[in-house]
This record gives structure tokens, C-alpha cells and sequence, in this order.
């Protein structure tokens, strides 16, 4: 009997220009064997249109969620910090206010920055 795998997994080919401007996590998928992981990868954010601000929003909270930081202010701050660059990292880190970012203030920092990339009314209806 052939088994067959319920989700086939695609390498992708990825030039050293591309690796240059993602940041890799490795995700532990069973907390008792180390060597079950899987690597996942989101570009770095340093500018870009609405929409790839909607998009890196939606590949950061994956990241959030896969590596369990949903609860974990430090972590996600850490991340945040490695993911953005440039301009936008400047202006998160002037929105953080505090040495020890809380849940709160990283939330409330992303919410200002959705502000900021979104057109006025879109903004206001995406972060209500």
C-alpha cells in the first residue's frame, strides 16, 4: 500500500540577494524532539505600498503565532526589531516609548504605523 502525504512540501530556490533581506526563525514543531523543526522566513519591511504593509502585518503575526509569542512581549519586540529596517524600524522604535515594551505597546505601536501607511479612511476602518 502507497502512502501518500497529506501536504506536499515545495523547496523553493532562493537567491543570496533575497537571503540578504529575509530573516529565517525556526519553528519547533514538537517541543520534545529538537530536531523536529521546520524554518520559516519573512521578508524584512523597510518600505513599501499599503498593501505589502497589510502583507507584512499578516507574515509577522504567523511568526508571532508559530513560534508561541502571542503572550510574549520581549520576543515579539526582538523580532519586530529584526524584521523592520530603515525608516520604519526608526519609527517603531520612536513609537516604543518604554526600555520593556509591553503587548500593549507593540500593538499600539503597529496600530500608529497602520495609520501612517494606510489612506485615511482605510486606516480608520482597518484599525476599528
Amino acid at each position: 500500500m502507497k502512502i501518500s502525504a497529506a501536504i506536499t512540501l515545495k523547496e523553493e530556490l532562493v537567491s543570496s540577494e533575497d537571503l540578504s533581506d529575509k530573516v529565517s526563525f525556526n519553528i519547533l514543531l514538537d517541543p520534545t524532539d529538537k530536531e523536529d523543526k521546520v524554518k520559516m522566513s519573512i521578508a524584512r519591511f523597510g518600505s513599501g505600498t499599503p498593501e505589502e504593509w497589510v502583507k507584512f502585518l499578516q507574515n509577522l503575526n504567523k511568526v508571532i503565532s508559530a513560534n508561541n509569542w502571542n503572550s510574549k512581549a520581549a520576543q515579539q519586540h526582538s523580532a519586530i526589531k529584526l524584521i523592520l529596517k530603515g525608516e520604519v524600524e526608526a519609527l517603531y522604535s520612536r513609537l516604543i516609548v518604554t526600555a520593556t515594551p509591553t503587548g500593549d505597546s507593540i500593538k499600539d505601536a503597529l496600530q500608529a504605523m497602520t495609520k501612517q501607511y494606510l489612506p485615511i479612511d482605510c486606516a480608520k476602518n482597518t484599525v476599528r
